[in-house]
């Protein structure tokens, strides 16, 4: 098994031009490993029945990781792509007068839930702190579902807000939701 180790800018897990080879990052085949050298490029010359072939994210660069779909072959030859994480800031509000804006007066919207699905489904929820405030890191490049789910009020349960967001590698977003 022999391959290289690059920063997938784009996305899509195809190695391009521009794209840079990572360097110094342990490669495991089984109990065997080793680092890439200064091209990104690793090499296993003795095949382990049965190994599976996996990068250490311990070695990885901060805020890099190898996606999640990506499934790496016992033979052969292989580019790894490894992407750049970003982090989704949400700020809620009580939007009193309807107008989609936060202005003077309105109040922070807690007391709700805030969730975020993934491309391939998976879903992660974090509850919108005394401030308004849901944060979520370690974001794959993607389109996602924001799902906002308002705590109830005397009138009732509140209906979720929905909306699509496309995070970009490495990007660090903000999302204001009335």
């Amino acid at each position: 098994v022999r391959g290289l180790v690059f920063e997938d800018r784009n996305g899509n897990r195809v190695l391009d031009d521009g794209e840079p080879p990572l360097q110094g990052v342990t490669v495991r085949f089984g109990p065997l490993r080793t680092s890439t050298d200064e091209h990104g490029r690793f090499q296993f010359m003795d095949p382990v029945q049965g190994a599976t072939l996996r990068v250490d994210a311990n070695d990885l660069p901060l805020g890099l990781r190898v996606p999640a779909d990506v499934r790496l072959p016992a033979a052969g030859t292989v580019d790894i792509p490894v992407v750049r994480t970003s982090a989704l800031d949400v700020a809620l509000f009580v939007d009193d007068n309807g107008n989609g804006q936060r202005d003077a007066g309105e109040q922070p919207a807690a007391n709700a839930v805030v969730s975020v699905t993934a491309p391939g489904g998976n879903t992660r929820d974090v509850a919108v702190d005394s401030t308004g405030h849901a944060r979520f890191t370690g974001l794959e490049p993607g389109t996602y579902t924001l799902t906002v789910h308002p705590a109830a009020t005397r009138r009732g349960p509140a209906p979720a807000i929905t909306r699509t967001i496309t995070i970009e590698s490495g990007a660090a977003l903000h999302e204001t939701v009335a």
